[in-house]
């Protein structure tokens, strides 16, 4: 007479269902963790771009210095242009932009001023 062996007990498709389901909502919630961390170090630059933009203003209205140059702060570059606005004489228009390592613009900003 042969020996039976007890019998394994199977997991239904109801269980693997529920299981496969917290996972998923785990890696994604995880995925939007790591997004989240993505996106505030990008933040971060474009505050810092955002301060170097207004520095460079108030040092040129401060200094009265109205004229195209370029500098570095940091990992930041900025290119200051002026150029004269149509039909006028006195007024000028100050651009201010602040680019990455990569070239690409993170803010730009433009004024209106009165070049004496």
């Amino acid at each position: 007479m042969a020996i039976l062996t007890p019998k394994i007990q199977a997991s239904t498709l109801v269980e693997v269902i529920v299981a496969l389901i917290i996972i998923v909502s785990s890696f994604g919630m995880a995925m939007m963790v790591i997004d989240g961390n993505s996106k505030s170090a990008n933040t971060h630059a474009l505050i810092q771009a955002q301060q170097c933009v207004l520095m460079e203003k108030d040092k040129t209205m401060k200094e009265r210095r109205f004229f195209n140059e370029e500098t570095d702060y940091k990992s930041i570059h900025i290119v200051k242009t002026l150029t004269d606005y149509p039909n006028s004489t006195e007024l000028k228009v100050l651009e201010i932009q602040a680019f990455d390592a990569n070239k690409k613009i993170l803010v730009s900003q433009r004024e209106l001023i009165i070049a004496e």
